[in-house]
């Protein structure tokens, strides 16, 4: 009855999940049709954990604005702190190989980048799919569309969550920044 936001929402979907497969769609994003064969195949023959796709980038209209390809076939935990490659929207887990003992923080956003990192700092890798099997909704209005707000966040995952220093922090918050403008600009 009450909104606790999404990490609350998604972490109730993962206590509750009876299948093998875990995977996350809000309600104004889109999955193509084929994305969930096509992705699990994917992970039953490589014996992938953590997967992911490409995905478009629609405005509210439903009309393209851009995309997020999958660049690195194998994301590790290194390479995710400089900058999120993956959209939560097309991340699936295995459930049977991860088990059901990670959730995400109760973060007003960054809430799923924050679980990727604990995923993978826990040894785990990342296999990216590079075809496009889903659409992200771009709102003008939405969490995600205010960067200084996300910079704030982006912030508290570095500090509270991975527990870096400040020097190391303000490092990587350089090349989050970094990465943030050039997608941004080159969409």
């Amino acid at each position: 009855e009450s909104n606790f936001g999404s990490a609350y929402a998604r972490n109730k979907g993962i206590e509750l999940a009876k299948g093998r497969f875990l995977a996350f769609l809000d309600s104004d994003d889109i999955w193509y049709s084929e994305k969930l064969s096509q992705q699990i195949s994917f992970m039953l023959k490589g014996r992938h954990s953590f997967s992911f796709t490409s995905y478009n980038k629609i405005n509210e209209n439903g009309a393209e604005i851009g995309a997020n390809l999958v660049e690195n076939n194998i994301v590790e935990y290194s390479d995710l702190l400089y900058t999120n490659s993956i959209g939560c929207l097309t991340v699936i887990l295995d459930l049977e190989v991860l088990g059901k003992k990670y959730f995400m923080p109760l973060i007003k956003k960054r809430n799923d980048y924050a679980l990727w990192l604990t995923l993978l700092r826990n040894g785990n890798k990342a296999y990216g799919l590079p075809k496009v099997l889903a659409s992200y909704r771009f709102r003008k209005s939405s969490l995600s569309s205010n960067k200084f707000d996300v910079i704030k966040y982006q912030w508290e995952i570095y500090r509270f969550h991975q527990h870096f220093s400040i020097l190391k922090s303000i490092y990587y918050m350089i090349f989050y920044a970094y990465y943030g403008f050039k997608k941004t600009y080159n969409n």
